[in-house]
């Protein structure tokens, strides 16, 4: 039997600071980044993105439960 990766998710809200309303249909991409071991250096890879709802709320799922992750 083949053990799953246990999987996590990014959620929130882009809200824009002058008016505190959502923004709408905003990219946002997830990065993660690991040790590439055929370099023996960091690699940095998009691991997932979406555009934000009509509120400005996104939540990215199935993302590896381990790693630094950078927003954008």
């Amino acid at each position: 039997m083949q053990r799953q990766m246990p999987t996590g998710r990014f959620y929130g809200k882009v809200v824009d600071e002058k008016t505190k309303k959502g923004v709408p249909f905003t990219p946002i991409q997830i990065y993660v980044t690991k040790f590439d071991s055929a370099t023996k250096q960091p690699k940095t890879t998009l691991a997932g993105g979406q555009l934000t709802e009509e509120n400005g709320d996104f939540s990215v799922q199935n993302l590896p439960a381990m790693g630094k992750y950078t927003l954008k």
